[in-house]
């Protein structure tokens, strides 16, 4: 399974000139930048339980959390006993959406994979990332070794200049001045 992606909270460049905030304070404010925070790293859809809002390390959690309340910047959920990010989908997609955006993109990504790779099996050219004609590093000599997971991996791909009648080199098709090629001298006997 691949990494997980990662999740960024949108901040206002001027969040701390809204009037709200100015009202609440410096404490209140970071508090409530470190529940928002806190709610995009655990995908609650801006909502925390008040245990989860003690372990933000804010001193005076209580009192900042009672000052954004009378703001109503947060609002306490009667039913789930939790504080919500009153704002939140203003500026948040849900976690479903989110989750439903990657799984498209990851269809996506796979199908435009496949196409390619159908392409490519298809026309039997080395690669659309080579549409020059150009021999890819991947098809020169000097393949040696495994590498991770047991997949073979790519040697030095450096090798000696051997003309061919155009020219080109000989074992790579490639011109002489290629970074490829290793022009060595031989010493007269």
């Amino acid at each position: 399974m691949g990494r997980k992606p990662k999740l960024f909270l949108p901040v206002t460049v001027t969040f701390y000139d809204d009037d709200r905030i100015i009202e609440a304070g410096d404490g209140p404010a970071h508090l409530y930048l470190a529940m928002s925070l806190r709610c995009k790293a655990m995908g609650t859809d801006g909502r925390l339980m008040e245990s989860q809002i003690g372990r933000l390390g804010r001193p005076r959690w209580k009192a900042e959390l009672a000052k954004l309340a009378t703001l109503r910047l947060v609002v306490r959920d009667e039913i789930t006993d939790e504080w919500c990010i009153a704002a939140w989908f203003a500026h948040n997609d849900s976690m479903e959406e989110i989750d439903t955006k990657r799984a498209a993109d990851r269809d996506r990504k796979a199908a435009k994979a496949a196409e390619r790779r159908q392409q490519e099996a298809d026309s039997g050219s080395d690669s659309e990332r080579n549409p020059s004609g150009k021999v890819p590093d991947s098809a020169l000599k000097g393949r040696e070794g495994k590498g991770k997971e047991g997949k073979e991996r790519e040697g030095n791909p450096l090798h000696r200049f051997a003309a061919d009648d155009s020219g080109s080199c000989g074992t790579c098709h490639l011109p002489a001045a290629s970074r490829f090629h290793l022009h060595v001298v031989e010493e007269a006997s």
